[in-house]
């Protein structure tokens, strides 16, 4: 499962908005991948202490044989800085693993084909807004929705997403994904409904580092 251009757009829209982020809020999605397989998808915060945010993710496909699985970033907030977020760590479980386990920051920006990490990170206001095409008002499953549209090319992909002031804390609207290289990187990601008190399931305090189980789930060469 693509979950690094999840975090790439996760980045993206918290950069772009001032929000107040509410511990337990965020949004739910319903992922496409390939035309067929719906993934579940939810978006939440699961800290906000002074300048550190936490985000967590979770997914559950409808392939029976995919685990369900959940992702939390740790952010560093530069208030009034030239970077609003910088990742500072990253941890992932499985209904497969007992505990969470640490994601090393180079397997976030590991070099793959189209667009990564690296792309976005450190992003300065004025270079998002190379990437803007125009405000639109849009309609999805959460509703009709007034958002800026955005598109990211690179090797073949090409990443068109739609963000929003309104849809708070988590901005990311729509997403669509194209390429003419890999299937993989052919997906949509649509906003549901809006969520309010979800508790975390991963303690970064209680996490392990890397297995070799997990570095295979989330397919990254384990030196």
């Amino acid at each position: 499962m693509k979950t690094s251009i999840i975090f790439i757009l996760l980045y993206y829209s918290l950069s772009t908005y001032a929000n107040d982020y509410t511990v337990g809020s965020g949004s739910e999605y319903k992922m496409v991948l390939n035309k067929s397989n719906t993934v579940h998808l939810a978006i939440y915060v699961s800290q906000s202490i002074f300048e550190k945010l936490g985000v967590e993710m979770y997914m559950k496909s409808n392939d029976m044989l995919s685990p369900e699985m959940w992702q939390q970033f740790i952010f560093k907030m530069d208030v009034g800085g030239n970077f609003p977020l910088k990742i500072t760590e990253a941890y992932f479980q499985t209904s497969t693993l007992k505990i969470a386990e640490r994601i090393p920051y180079e397997a976030m920006i590991r070099k793959q084909d189209g667009i990564t990490l690296d792309n976005f990170f450190f992003t300065k206001q004025k270079e998002i807004d190379k990437d803007k095409i125009k405000d639109e008002t849009i309609e999805v499953a959460a509703g009709q929705i007034k958002t800026t549209h955005y598109r990211k090319k690179r090797d073949g992909q090409t990443i068109d997403f739609w963000i929003a002031e309104s849809i708070k804390p988590i901005s990311l609207v729509k997403l669509v994904s194209t390429s003419s290289k890999k299937d993989e990187n052919n997906y949509t990601i649509e906003l549901t409904t809006l969520i309010s008190g979800v508790r975390p399931h991963i303690n970064p305090d209680k996490s392990a580092p890397l297995s070799k189980e997990g570095a295979d789930i989330l397919s990254i060469k384990k030196h």
